[in-house]
Parts: C-alpha cells; structure tokens; sequence
C-alpha cells in the first residue's frame, strides 16, 4: 500500500506543481511548501512524544541531505518545470534510479552486471530522444531537460546518502529536519519578491498544499521509509510507474501532448529501470 500510494502521489504532482510555479514565484512557491513540510513533519514526530534535539552525530549528514535532496533538487526541479511540460519533467527525474546505480558503485560497494551497464545506456537514449525534440521545438526546453537531469542526480546522491546512514531516529524526524534546513537557502533568493507578492488564487493555493503536505512531506516519508527497509535496487521498483503517471496526468490536467517522442522515451526509461533492478540470474 506504500508503494502504491507514492506512486499514484508523485505521479500525479508533476502537473500539479506546474501549476504552482506558474501562478507563483519560484523560490517563495519552494520555501513555503519546503518550509511547510519540515514543519509538518517534526510537528508530527513531537506529536508521538519523541524529542526534537538534532544529535552532533547527525549534524553533518543531515546537513549534506538538506543541501542535496532538498535545496538543490527542489531548485533544479521547479526551475526545469517552468520552462519544459512537466510530463517530460517527470521522466527525466526518474532517471534517478540509473544514477543511484553509478554512485551506488564507489559509495555502496555495488558490482554492476552488464544488464546494468545496458539500462544505464538506454536511459541515456531516453534523455537524448527528450533533447532532441526540445532543442528542435521547444524552445528553452533543452536547459530544462538539463537542469531536471541534475535534480536527479542530486536526489540519487541523497538515496545513496540515506541508505548509507544509520539515523536509528523516524523517519519523519530525519526528513523533518532535513526540509526544514533544506528550506534556508530559499530565503535570500525569495527576498526580492515578497514585495509584490499577492494572495494566490485557489487552484495555486491548493497546487501548494498539495505540494507541502503529500508530495514532499508523504512522498519523502514514504520513500526513504521504503530505501530504510530494502536494498536501493529494490526499492527503485517503486518508481517503474510514476513517470507513466506524470505523463497521462500532465495530458489530463494541462493538456500537454502524448506523442511519439514522449512514449519513445518513456519506453526506453522503463526498459532501462527494469536492466537495473531485475534479479541477478544464478
């Protein structure tokens, strides 16, 4: 049940999101729903009477995260989304698994089989399928699919991370504090524009709640909670269907078009994720 509600949640808030940036501004839309969610999340660890004191062991980690998973990949990730379709964005932050695979290789100890070394080669073509549409008609698009690449690598660096570390805390504790810190480098950047900032309509003010509280602080909670329990490579099945996800809902509620070069590069993403993390034969 996990799995299939962060599936149908992420899938569904790349159109959503979208809609945020563009009634928005950028960096205020990123440090209310970062700030938010960090809120939300240690509220609910004191909640069940756990302390919020943040131990010096965890100081560091909790700071590369915040950085990583949260300052770097919310910024590519809304600045890609307003310049490319956001299904186009979904597909390419869910190259993240490949890229969980190559750093798993130095920081994990991970010993890739030629299968693997086929799926990364076929993510590849997916993002060059995506960039060769968007360097031909999409205007600024090709800096998006660049931008949207580094966010997943950024968010493939914090799954690496996360696995890694023993945080013996909730997971709603080391999420919590990682989106509240993750959410200050926002503050500086947004400055400019809270002296024209005006009331959001509904649909953006709902665009950002859906943001905050399932998006970011389920979505997260639920991932690193499944990253907690299983190998890495297991745990990125739990992506296989998102990008299909973003793509149908982005048509549904942007009317973006579905066409040959957004199902070429899908199918490829999905045939490269399933190299990564099939069984290894006997």
């Amino acid at each position: 049940m996990l799995l299939i509600g962060l599936t149908l949640v992420w899938g569904a808030s790349w159109p959503i999101m979208k809609i945020a940036v563009e009634g928005m501004p950028i960096f205020v839309y990123r440090f209310i729903s970062a700030f938010g969610c960090g809120v939300f999340l240690l509220t609910l660890t004191r909640m069940t009477g756990r302390s919020l004191a943040l131990p010096r062991r965890l100081w560091l980690p909790i700071l590369a995260m915040a950085i990583i998973n949260v300052t770097l990949f919310l910024y590519f990730s809304a600045v890609a989304l307003q310049i490319m379709p956001s299904g186009h964005a979904s597909v390419m932050a869910y190259t993240m698994p490949l890229w969980v695979f190559l750093i798993g290789i130095p920081v994990l100890g991970d010993r890739p089989r030629p299968a693997q070394w086929l799926g990364l080669a076929l993510g590849l073509g997916a993002i060059a399928v995506l960039m060769l549409k968007g360097w031909s008609t999409l205007g600024e698009a090709p800096m998006g699919i660049i931008l949207m690449g580094a966010g997943a690598i950024c968010w493939a660096t914090g799954t690496v991370i996360m696995k890694k570390m023993d945080w013996q805390k909730p997971m709603s504790f080391v999420v919590g504090w990682q989106f509240l810190i993750g959410s200050v480098p926002f503050i500086p950047l947004m400055w400019n524009d809270l002296a024209t900032l005006v009331w959001p309509g509904t649909k953006v003010a709902l665009a950002v709640s859906y943001t905050l509280v399932l998006a970011l602080a389920f979505g997260f909670w639920a991932w690193f909670r499944i990253i907690e329990m299983v190998p890495a490579s297991v745990a990125s099945l739990s992506v296989l269907a998102i990008p299909a996800i973003g793509v149908v809902s982005g048509a549904l509620i942007l009317d973006e078009t579905i066409g040959v070069t957004e199902l070429t590069a899908l199918a490829l993403l999905l045939g490269a994720l399933a190299t990564v993390v099939l069984p290894k034969p006997d």
